[in-house]
Order: structure tokens, then sequence, then C-alpha cells
């Protein structure tokens, strides 16, 4: 199994169909049948994306014997993972919906935004604001 996970491979399996669906479910049960259910997902679809998950350390796979099914829970990774998700898609969605934004309407939503957000999404600091226009 391998346990390193970079970006790059959390946003390809995000990006594969169900790999956000499954994560999300998995807030609310770590059994198979009702993930499906939740989701809305053929099984394989499903089960392969619970697979890349489990590959990358974000879902743990196991086996309950008194069951006897498979049981899947977000390791400790995989809820900083989601976390991360839920909140980067709550971002876009305070975003305007218009694709292109002059540099004042970015600004503008940007200066909205609570301080310790705002900060998290300045990448390069020493960047002026004349620079950005």
């Amino acid at each position: 199994m391998n346990l390193t996970t970079s970006l790059k491979d959390v946003c390809r399996a995000v990006s594969v169909k169900g790999g956000l669906e499954v994560l999300k479910a998995l807030k609310k049960t770590s059994d198979f049948n009702t993930l499906l259910k939740i989701t809305g997902l053929d099984r394989g679809v499903a089960y392969r994306a619970l697979e890349r998950w489990v590959k990358m350390g974000i879902v743990r796979d196991t086996f309950d014997y008194n069951l006897k099914k498979h049981r899947y829970t977000l390791s400790p990774l995989g809820l900083i993972v989601l976390s991360k998700l839920e909140e980067l898609e709550n971002l876009l969605e305070e975003l305007p919906q218009s694709s292109k934004m002059s540099a004042e309407e970015v600004l503008e939503f940007l200066e909205s935004l609570p301080p310790d957000m705002r900060e998290k999404l300045l990448v390069r600091k020493d960047v002026k604001e004349e620079e950005i226009l």
C-alpha cells in the first residue's frame, strides 16, 4: 500500500466519477450498501473510488468479522482532506458566477472574506495590490 499522498493524487481521485461523493458519504456511513444508496453510484464505480482512496491512506478498509462485511471509514488524513475539500467547495460557491472577473472584482471579493480565510488564499504575500491591477 502506498501511503504517500500528493495533491496531484487527491485532485485526480476527486476528479474521477464518484470520488468526492464517496468521501462525503463516508461521513454518514461505513457500510458499502448504504454508501451506494446515499450516492446513487453504480457498485463498480463506488468500489473503484473506495479502492483509490484506500491506496492513498485517505480511507480505511476494515473487516467486521461479526457482520462478515467490509467497513470503510475516513482516516485522520481523510478527515482533514475532506474538510479542506468542503472548505474549497464553500469558497467556490461564494464566488460570483461570472467566470471572468476583473481584477477589481477579485480584490473586492477578497476584501469581503474574513481575514483568516483571506490569508489562506493569498499565496504570495509579497505581491502588492497595485501589481495585481
